[in-house]
């Protein structure tokens, strides 16, 4: 439920479960969400702002890797500091890009925070 707070920051979140989720969504304050087109009209009639995203758009956006933290034993220091991965550089270079991130489980909240900073 945290991750979908952080997710409410964001400029538009790709929610693919149906309208039936709808309650989850307005309890973590959720108002503007981007969905299939053809899940659009539900959508709104439920009382969201509904973007549809068509797979086209989908397509021709950037996949962004998981942030995180990396081990690499190739430039591993004294120290064993670990690899710090992020994507912020991306959005400050191309703010007007279109940007997707395809995240396994437990990352929502990191991503969120890695787009909003």
């Amino acid at each position: 439920m945290t991750a979908l707070l952080w997710l409410a920051a964001l400029p538009c979140l790709y929610w693919t479960q149906g309208v039936e989720s709808a309650p989850a969504l307005k309890k973590a304050a959720i108002e503007r969400v981007c969905v299939p087109a053809d899940q659009a009209d539900a959508w709104q009639k439920a009382g969201f702002t509904a973007v549809p995203v068509t797979d086209t758009d989908l397509g021709l956006r950037e996949t962004l890797a998981s942030p995180g933290l990396r081990p690499r034993a190739d430039r591993a220091s004294a120290t064993r500091s670990p690899w710090v991965f992020t994507n912020g550089s991306r959005f400050l270079r191309d703010p007007a890009g279109k940007f997707v991130y395809d995240l396994p489980a437990g990352k929502a909240a990191l991503a969120a925070a890695d787009a909003y900073a």
